[in-house]
């Protein structure tokens, strides 16, 4: 049985590599006779074929691929070289799915084995500059890392702040000529894409911020469409607490790619890894009362969906649009409050069904356009999830937060409305409840209100 499945695969990949050979070739051809063919079909052979390509990409990429196993990667830690399976252990963060044994739960880790070639990989460290904050992290992990590298003659690039443009001091008998050191808000996708790279290895500091929001960061890689495979290296990576790192790789392993450690690495490469590197290292404000102008105001209502395949995940927004969310909708429509939705892919619930005079988004660019005209000053998000849909979603709060922070663009103020949100649990480390409270007190600039304090800040 297991053999049959491998041959499927196998010729699944085969149809998949060939049927990409043959959409460029054809991409090719209308290139070249581009004058003969009609506008409006090239205009659209010009938008679909990104997205087409993409798509057949991420099939040919896509480590489900591989038949991880459904354990615990914590529960399964790795105590001498392994030669069957082969690969990089990596984990990442899956829902439940209806009808299987993870039904009631949430999520769950799924641990798998990601083939990554040394040649066409890349470590991007982010924000490890010169601070005393991050001296046990550069000397137990760090430099361990940076070894194994130059080792292994992965490309390794230094990604600081234009504030602090210096490398830490504990680093600098590690760094060779070849090293890539990019300061303040540029990107090194050009020069990633002249050296084959097609993995990306992440580490640095604020795992919950830098690593997710910075020019050549998680989030603002996956906005420009590069199609690097993104790895999370867990151990070289902190936060300012314990459960901020948690939430920001969980993050990362719904959203973006997923996770290793810096044993599994050296494990990788067959590397004696030095004694040092298994020290742990462990990982820091009120505001006066908004008020909020109803004309001056939007209200952003977020993945209220009507269907999900799974059940607790889909009683959950019942239960949130019911109790807080449909309140919160009909206080703005009285209080003529613009009403902005984002839906779900899985639709939008009856209860908190647009009105005819309330628009509906699904591109940044329809949100901002929106803003502009209606001369938006002050955004409300509820609904789901917090750590999801709400911080990266078309309307999402990170991608304001960047064009704010890195594009200089003036935006809109935003507020999460707690009491009508709820985020993602992190299975078996972070209930929701705890989740959403770590998004609330660390995430950047991030304020929030609640539902029954909210009629009084409405002038």
């Amino acid at each position: 049985m297991k053999k049959n499945r491998r041959i499927k695969k196998i010729a699944y990949l085969f149809l998949l590599f060939i049927g990409f050979i043959l959409w460029n070739y054809l991409v090719l051809t209308n290139c070249i006779f581009i004058r003969k063919i009609p506008k409006f079909v090239w205009r659209t052979n010009i938008r679909i074929i990104p997205y087409i390509n993409s798509i057949i990409l991420s099939k040919l990429y896509n480590p489900d691929l591989l038949e991880p196993s459904d354990d615990l990667f914590d529960s399964n830690p790795l105590n001498s070289f392994r030669t069957e399976p082969t690969g990089l252990l990596c984990r990442k963060t899956v829902p439940g799915k209806y009808g299987s044994e993870h039904d009631e739960a949430q999520s769950y880790y799924h641990n798998f084995f990601v083939d990554i070639d040394p040649n066409k990989t890349a470590i991007v460290l982010i924000d490890i500059y010169d601070d005393n904050l991050l001296d046990d992290l550069v000397k137990h992990k760090i430099s361990a890392l940076l070894n194994l590298a130059h080792e292994k003659n992965i490309t390794i690039v230094h990604a600081l702040p234009g504030t602090i443009p210096f490398v830490h001091r504990l680093l600098l008998p590690h760094m060779q000529p070849e090293d890539i050191i990019n300061i303040g808000e540029g990107n090194v996708d050009k020069e990633l894409i002249s050296r084959g790279i097609d993995t990306i290895l992440y580490a640095g500091y604020d795992a919950f911020l830098c690593l997710l929001d910075k020019p050549n960061g998680i989030f603002q890689a996956n906005l420009r469409g590069r199609n690097f495979r993104t790895i999370v290296i867990r151990d070289c990576v902190i936060s300012f607490t314990t459960e901020m790192k948690i939430v920001a790789l969980d993050m990362i392993e719904s959203l973006f790619g997923c996770s290793t450690t810096l044993k599994e690495l050296h494990a990788f490469f067959k590397i004696i890894p030095p004694e040092d590197m298994f020290y742990d290292v462990s990982p820091i404000e009120t505001y006066p009362e908004p008020q909020f102008n109803p004309d001056e105001t939007a209200l952003v209502v977020v993945g209220a969906f009507n269907t999900h395949s799974n059940k607790v995940w889909r009683d959950k927004v019942k239960n949130n649009i019911q109790g807080k969310l449909f309140r919160l909708i009909e206080l703005a429509r009285a209080k003529n409050i613009t009403i902005i939705h984002v839906p779900h892919k899985n639709g939008i619930t009856e209860s908190s069904k647009p009105k005819p005079d309330e628009p509906v988004v699904y591109s940044e660019r329809e949100f901002r356009q929106i803003i502009r005209e209606k001369n938006i000053k002050k955004l409300l998000y509820a609904g789901s999830a917090l750590n999801q849909e709400i911080f990266f979603g078309p309307a999402g709060i990170a991608r304001l937060l960047i064009q704010a922070r890195y594009k200089k663009n003036k935006i809109a103020e935003y507020y999460i409305v707690s009491d009508c949100t709820f985020a993602k649990e992190i299975p078996g480390l972070l209930t929701e409840e705890d989740t959403k409270k770590v998004v609330l007190r660390h995430w950047r600039k991030l304020n929030y209100v609640t539902l029954e304090n909210l009629p009084r800040m409405i002038r």
